[in-house]
Formats: C-alpha cells, sequence, structure tokens
C-alpha cells in the first residue's frame, strides 16, 4: 500500500482497515468445503462405476472357472455334455 497525497500539502497519509481472520477467509472456506465434498463424491461415484465394469467384465471368466472343469471331467469320462450320453 502506497501512501498518497491530500492536496498541496507536504503531508502523506496511508489508511489501514482491520478486519477479522474469520471474516476474509469466509468465502475461502465455503469453497474449500464444496471442493472437498464434491471430490468426495466424484471418488465414491467412479468407484462404484469402476466395480460395476470390472464386475461385469470379469463374469465370463467367473463362468469359465465353473464350467470347464466339469465339461472336462465329461470329456475325460467320454460323456457328451448336453445329452450326457456316452460318446463313442
Amino acid at each position: 500500500m502506497l501512501p498518497f497525497q491530500i492536496g498541496d500539502s507536504d503531508m502523506y497519509w496511508t489508511v489501514m482497515i482491520a478486519t477479522s481472520e474469520a471474516y476474509i477467509m469466509k468465502e475461502i472456506n465455503r469453497i474449500t468445503r464444496f471442493t472437498i465434498i464434491l471430490t468426495a463424491i466424484v471418488i465414491i461415484v467412479a468407484s462404484v462405476i469402476v466395480y460395476s465394469i470390472f464386475d461385469f467384465s470379469t463374469k465370463p471368466l467367473e463362468w469359465v472357472t465353473w464350467e470347464i472343469p466339469g465339461g472336462m471331467n465329461e470329456m475325460a469320462n467320454g460323456t457328451d455334455q448336453t445329452s450326457g450320453k456316452q460318446c463313442q
């Protein structure tokens, strides 16, 4: 802050205003709280989306791990998977 001169006098003036830190920081604190809450919501939504995508994409792997051992046993025993009849 620079001192200023009023009129033609040789006297310079400086104005100082005092206020509480809480008043100055009020808007900044509001924006900070909003940002933290918004970030938390975005992280939760993104986690649910990623979990859903991975859950959906691993279903075929889960099916394969349950179906192949049974099918392998049927093939080893010489039975048909669909009918259960003995293969020639």
